[in-house]
């Protein structure tokens, strides 16, 4: 999951909102890696996500149906918004969870 978040960030590093929303490749690819993220949190035990409520496993997962299911009505503003709060909050979570259960190097959550 952490590298599909570098990879979101990396498409939407060096542009603004208006960039975003004009880019159709860029919205493409942030899209689908939203929806594979969607699609790890399927994969993760009951246990796992019970343990590590603090995230929106639900969220997450209901925004990759809708986006795999409903695409017509995902808004791209809502994705930049997305992207720009709720990706980077996942992500420190996710890089505090891989440190502290998995001694997992943080410079790889950068």
């Amino acid at each position: 999951m952490v590298e599909y978040i570098k990879d979101v960030k990396e498409y939407t590093f060096d542009c603004n909102k208006e960039e975003f929303l004009e880019d159709k490749k860029t919205q493409d690819a942030t899209v689908k890696k939203i929806e594979l993220l969607g699609e790890m949190v399927s994969r993760l035990s009951d246990g796992f996500k019970l343990e590590h409520n603090e995230i929106q496993w639900r969220e997450i997962k209901g925004l990759r149906n809708v986006a795999v299911h409903q695409y017509d009505s995902v808004s791209m503003e809502d994705i930049w918004d997305m992207v720009q709060e709720d990706v980077p909050t996942l992500n420190s979570a996710l890089c505090k969870i891989l440190e502290q259960e998995y001694e997992y190097d943080m410079r790889e959550c950068k």
